[in-house]
């Protein structure tokens, strides 16, 4: 088990080499994944603020291909907010985009 943030992950599991999943506290489960290029989210609940922007289009690794036009900011406690999270509703995960956090 990997810890990276003190008492904001409860699970951590490296699944491969370039992603792995953690549960915050409220247990919503989101993948960390070193080869997405943005933050994504399917769920509204997720944003403490929200934005549209000019469409964006997104292509995943399964070539399913989603565009969007909303941006926001998802925290996960007081000292972990992440921004530029893109809201896709039509996608079923939540993605943290790795390289963004270092």
């Amino acid at each position: 088990m990997i810890k990276l943030i003190p008492n904001m992950m409860s699970v951590i599991q490296n699944t491969n080499n370039n992603v792995s999943t953690h549960k915050n506290q409220q247990g919503n489960l989101w993948i960390l994944d070193t080869r997405a290029t943005d933050h994504v989210t399917y769920d509204l609940n997720h944003f403490s603020t929200l934005y549209r922007i000019k469409p964006v289009t997104v292509r995943f690794p399964n070539n399913s291909i989603f565009t969007t036009e909303f941006v926001g900011t998802k925290p996960f406690s007081n000292s972990f907010i992440i921004f530029n999270v893109l809201y896709i509703p039509e996608f079923s995960f939540n993605l943290i985009f790795v390289q963004s956090l270092v």
